[in-house]
């Protein structure tokens, strides 16, 4: 009998970017130690949507979203046991940012038995589900909102977001070449995120996007699909990810970026 685990996809920015089975990095992380522990894997919804993840070039908390596994014929024991080792070894790691609620924020359901357990076995009851269901369709439905606001600046194309949260304050434009991903000109409408920058509190940006083609170092394979995980060592060899191919979605200023080099500043201009 084949050991199977499904995990759902979530794509908060259907709207814009229909038809994308999308999973963040966190999850794609989950999946591989699955894969490499011997489960096959099924991302739902399952159709011929090739899997993609989305990637933060930024400060970006692993398992700081909700992640819905499901079991057929698996022990949820044994799953949860598996993640947890996982997830407590990622927070023991000074190069990851894990979420100080991942171990709440993962949720298995034992389908034979109908109950859904987080990685610290607290049940989730059915209003919960609601709740966490009602919470996605939120955010996705934010992000349509923002998406449809047209800017009022030609030249700035691309809406700016705070820490990645569905609220615009300021407008961008987004270019890519050989040198990876560039914000080109900015302008920042909102005037308490503008202050945080002139009092140092806001220091940096981080831009999300859809890794459409990707390498991993180790198999030079695709990434999303082979069973390495960056980061981790394998025969004395680093494993590294290569995105060669991204769908730009938004840039957000953050408090604190990963990459020292982006940093933002503040020039003067004359819009309104």
């Amino acid at each position: 009998m084949k050991r199977i685990v499904e995990i759902d996809s979530f794509n908060p920015y259907e709207r814009h970017f229909p038809n994308r089975k999308l999973i963040n990095i966190g999850t794609l992380k989950l999946i591989k130690i699955l894969r490499q522990n011997g489960y096959e894997v099924i991302v739902n919804p399952q159709n011929d949507v090739p899997v993609e993840y989305l990637f933060q070039k930024g400060v970006h908390e692993l398992f700081s979203d909700s992640v819905f596994v499901g079991l057929f014929s698996i022990a949820s024991s044994v799953i949860g046991g598996l993640l947890t080792n996982f997830i407590q070894k990622q927070m023991e790691k000074k190069d990851n940012v894990v979420s100080p609620n991942a171990l709440t924020n993962i949720y298995i359901t034992d389908n034979s038995q109908n109950t859904t357990v987080n990685l610290e076995n607290i049940p989730l009851l059915n209003s919960g589900k609601t709740d966490l269901k009602a919470k996605r369709k939120k955010i996705a439905k934010q992000f349509e909102e923002c998406f449809d606001q047209k800017s009022p600046y030609k030249d700035l194309p691309t809406p700016i977001f705070y820490d990645h949260k569905p609220k615009i304050i300021g407008w961008n434009r987004i270019e890519i070449d050989d040198f990876g991903i560039r914000i080109v000109d900015s302008h920042i409408i909102d005037k308490n995120v503008f202050r945080k920058i002139e009092q140092g509190k806001i220091t940096g940006g981080s831009v999300t996007g859809i890794a459409e083609k990707t390498e991993c170092s180790i198999c030079k394979s695709d990434y999303v699909a082979c069973e390495h995980i960056a980061g981790e060592t394998y025969n004395g060899i680093d494993c590294t990810n290569s995105i060669i191919r991204v769908v730009p979605i938004e840039f957000s200023l953050v408090k604190r970026p990963v990459n020292e080099q982006a940093v933002i500043e503040i020039v003067k201009n004359q819009r309104n």
